[in-house]
C-alpha cells in the first residue's frame, strides 16, 4: 500500500482568504447569516461575499463616496482569479458572477472595475467564444 499525504486544496483556503483581505466582510450582516459550519464553505461564503460586495458597490454609486473596503473586494476578486487553481477560478464565476443581482447600473460598474484577469474571467464566462 502506497502512503499518501492529503493537501488542502487552494480553494478550501477561500473563506480565511476572504476574511483576511476584507476583514469587514466578516463583521457583516451577509457573514453573519452563516453559521460555524457554513463559513467553512467556501461556496456558500463566496456567495455571502458578493452579496455584501455588491452592497458596497451599490453604496459607492449611490452615495459618491470611495470605500476601501470595496478597493479590497475588487483585489481579492483579482487575487482569486489570478490563482493556479481551477476551483478557485470556478468559485469566482459560479459564486461570484453568477450571484451577481444588483441593478444594472451596479453591474455595470462592477464590470469596469474588474481587474485584468478577472474582467478576461468575466468575459470569458459571458461569451464562452473569446
Amino acid at each position: 500500500m502506497t502512503d499518501f499525504i492529503l493537501k488542502e486544496r487552494e480553494s478550501e483556503k477561500v473563506p480565511d482568504l476572504l476574511a483576511l483581505a476584507v476583514p469587514s466582510f466578516v463583521e457583516s450582516e451577509q457573514y453573519r447569516r452563516l453559521d460555524e459550519e457554513d463559513q467553512k464553505v467556501p461556496g456558500l461564503v463566496c456567495a455571502a461575499f458578493t452579496r455584501f460586495f455588491e452592497q458596497l458597490q451599490q453604496a459607492e454609486i449611490n452615495a459618491g463616496d470611495k470605500s476601501d473596503d470595496l478597493d479590497r473586494c475588487y483585489a481579492v476578486i483579482e487575487d482569486l482569479a489570478l490563482s493556479p487553481d481551477p476551483a478557485v477560478k470556478n468559485l469566482v464565476v459560479t459564486e461570484i458572477f453568477e450571484n451577481l443581482q444588483g441593478p444594472n447600473q451596479t453591474l455595470k460598474k462592477i464590470k469596469e472595475r474588474l481587474g485584468t484577469e478577472s474582467r478576461r474571467l468575466y468575459q470569458s464566462w459571458v461569451d464562452p467564444s473569446t
